[in-house]
């Protein structure tokens, strides 16, 4: 009893320090909008009904949240409102998950191989495949991406 009395401060200091680590690791946990449990078939079809509506090029990203540029990509877009509008004037994107929960291996197998993720693929509003994109270039070589280089990769994939 003694122990405990002599040692509460510390213990309280040291439980509330540990909180610190634990409750930002947890509020930072986001859904970035990869389900594996996603048909990407029929998400597939459901971006090439919206793409020929919106006369747009698909933009089909692979990733999870398990991906840390994938959460450098949100942040960077969501930091960066005149080239997220840029990105959605362009294309219909959608998010094909790829990871331990469900690799989509079936899926991916129709598309040129992934060098990493997130990964992207472009394609035509029928869903011929027109390119696929390695994110590295587009990265800033810390943990961003490059405004000059991902407005000019937008730019490059523009309609006519």
């Amino acid at each position: 009893m003694i122990f405990i009395r002599c040692h509460k401060p510390l213990m309280v200091f040291v439980l509330s320090a540990l909180m610190l680590f634990v409750v930002p690791a947890q509020a930072k946990e986001t859904q970035l909008g990869y389900d594996p449990d996603a048909n990407p078939n029929a998400q597939l079809r459901a971006l090439t009904q919206l793409a020929q509506a919106g006369d747009k090029r698909i933009l089909l990203i692979a990733g999870g949240d398990w991906c840390l540029w994938c959460h450098f990509l949100d942040d960077f877009l969501n930091d960066h409102p005149q080239i997220y509008s840029q990105l959605r004037e362009t294309f219909v994107t959608g998010k094909i998950y790829y990871g331990d929960e469900g690799d989509n291996s079936e899926f991916f197998t129709n598309l040129p191989p992934a060098a990493g993720y997130p990964h992207f693929w472009i394609l035509d509003a029928n869903g011929t495949l027109l390119h696929s994109q390695n994110t590295l270039p587009l990265e800033d070589g810390a943990e961003s991406y490059s405004r000059h280089a991902f407005v000019a990769f937008i730019q490059r994939w523009q309609q006519p």
